[in-house]
């Protein structure tokens, strides 16, 4: 029979729907466009509880160190999970390493001017 679809229910009973029939041609146009237009205004809250994690294709993570530099080593691979504190990457960074030590150098020599300007205020006040 061409333009019917049956359906079994409960106890055997076969139903059809003749596609055929104006009832039918208007009608169920009609209720899919009503639930097509109400699909955006109805919420259905969805709970997933799960032992494992899990995360979508499109989600990245960017790590940025605060300096410049190559990477000397890897500590890790791809997918591996990683701990808080964990190191992840070693960056060689040799200008960062020179101002590091230009910077203690200044360090130490500020230190030994505060100390002679101790020894000398001392002095002077225990000429006083």
């Amino acid at each position: 029979m061409p333009g019917r679809v049956f359906r079994k229910f409960r106890r055997g009973i076969y139903t059809a729907i003749d596609f055929a029939d104006p009832l039918t041609i208007y009608f169920l146009p009609l209720i899919l466009g009503v639930a097509s237009i109400a699909l955006p205004f109805i919420y259905v809250d969805i709970s997933i509880q799960s032992a494992g994690i899990i995360r979508t294709v499109s989600e990245k993570t960017e790590i940025k160190p605060l300096f410049s530099g190559h990477i000397h080593s890897w500590n890790i691979k791809e997918n591996q999970r990683v701990h808080r504190g964990q190191t992840l990457l070693v960056i060689e960074t040799a200008q960062l390493d020179s101002k590091l030590k230009i910077n203690l150098f200044q360090q130490r020599e500020q230190r030994r001017f505060l100390s002679d300007l101790n020894a000398l205020t001392e002095k002077h006040i225990e000429k006083l």
